[in-house]
């Protein structure tokens, strides 16, 4: 999915893509102009998060899009024991990087 392209309905993760052995981060996301966003809450809150080259647990908070924009941010907390360290943010959607999480076993590469 590029950042150009429609963007899929917040939380159908139907789209997810293989690929092939690359796996990007998930991408920090631009604060924008707060009183134009559309905010959504999650239809499936738990998500894997790909950040600094390990899968992180978390919870999606919200989702976010600016009218014309054609993509969507998603706000995300750390589903981690405390003493982790801090990385919750909001983030780029990106089905490669940010997936949904149905038990412990993160995704595979």
């Amino acid at each position: 999915m590029t950042r150009g392209a429609a963007s899929p309905l917040p939380g159908d993760f139907s789209n997810v893509v293989s690929y092939a052995g690359i796996m990007p981060d998930a991408q920090p996301a631009q604060p924008p102009v707060s009183w134009q966003e559309r905010r959504l809450p999650p239809r499936h809150a738990p998500v894997w998060v790909r950040i600094a080259g390990t899968w992180r647990r978390g919870l999606i908070a919200e989702w976010v899009t600016t009218p014309g924009s054609g993509s969507w941010d998603c706000v995300i907390t750390a589903d981690e024991p405390p003493g982790s360290p801090p990385w919750a943010d909001r983030y780029v959607y990106d089905p490669a990087a940010i997936r949904p999480r149905h038990g412990d076993v993160p995704p595979a590469k």
